[in-house]
Formats: structure tokens, C-alpha cells, sequence
């Protein structure tokens, strides 16, 4: 589900872009804050992830009890939790980095800074949102499939 959430938000970042170069300045606000929302939509499915783990004892370090977790039988279960929490939370970090980012090109959005002769910040952000999409691509297999 995250990954389509985020592949989605990669889509209506593009179009929030093409929208800013095209003077609409309400289609590319709204396609931001669609994006916006899907980062907050990443970020709760994310927390019930975690809620869940926390649940079942598969904590990073030594919080880890093996008593509850359901791979605690296998070699390296804890070192795979604490690679797990540390590099999906400072993917998470990232998400609220670029929704901070994304905000901003949003206010200024509204305010009418941009259009077809400057959009560079639309652009930008919209780059930074594909690098964060980028490393969940990354994340999802070497975490969840492997």
C-alpha cells in the first residue's frame, strides 16, 4: 500500500509541475497538497506498521524480545529489526522533510509566485520528492520482499 501511495504522489508531484509551467496556478495547488496528503497517508500506514511490530516484540536493540517476535528463532532477527527501524524511520524523516518542502512551494503557489516563466522551486521539490520515492523503491524489496 505505501508503495502505491508514494508512486502516486510521484505522479500528481509531475502533474503539480506541468500544471505551475501552464499558469494553473489551482490545478498545480491542488495536485501539491493531493501529494501532501498522500505523504501524511504514507506516514499513518507507517505508524500502524510500526505499532504492530511493537506489539510483537520485533523492536531494534536491545528492546528486542525475542519472547514475542515472531522471527526470533532465526540467526540476525535482531540485527535485521534494528537495520529495519533505522532505515525506514530515517526514510520517514525524509518524507516529513519533503512535506515541509512541498508546503512551502504550496503557500507560494497560492501566492501566485509562480508560473511559466519561473517554477524552478515547483521543480526542485517535485525533485526531491522523486529521490524520496526513489529510495523506497529500494527499501520496499531489500526490507519486505527479500
Amino acid at each position: 500500500m505505501n508503495t502505491v501511495v508514494l508512486i502516486s504522489s510521484s505522479f500528481t508531484v509531475v502533474w503539480a509541475l506541468h500544471a505551475a509551467r501552464e499558469n494553473k496556478r489551482g490545478l498545480s495547488a491542488g495536485l501539491l497538497i493531493f501529494t501532501i496528503l498522500c505523504a501524511c497517508g504514507f506516514l499513518v500506514i507507517k505508524g500502524f506498521e510500526y505499532a504492530h511490530k511493537f506489539e510483537m516484540g520485533e523492536l531494534p536493540g536491545k528492546w528486542f524480545n525475542p519472547a514475542e517476535a515472531e522471527f526470533a528463532h532465526l540467526p540476525g532477527a535482531n540485527m535485521f529489526f534494528s537495520i529495519y527501524f533505522l532505515a525506514t524511520g530515517l526514510h520517514a524523516f525524509h518524507v516529513i522533510v519533503g512535506m515541509s518542502l512541498l508546503s512551502w512551494v504550496l503557500v507560494r503557489t497560492l501566492k501566485g509566485h509562480f508560473s511559466s516563466s519561473y517554477y524552478v522551486p515547483v521543480e526542485l521539490g517535485g525533485l526531491y520528492w522523486h529521490l524520496v520515492d526513489l529510495v523506497w523503491i529500494f527499501l520496499f524489496p531489500l526490507l519486505y520482499l527479500i
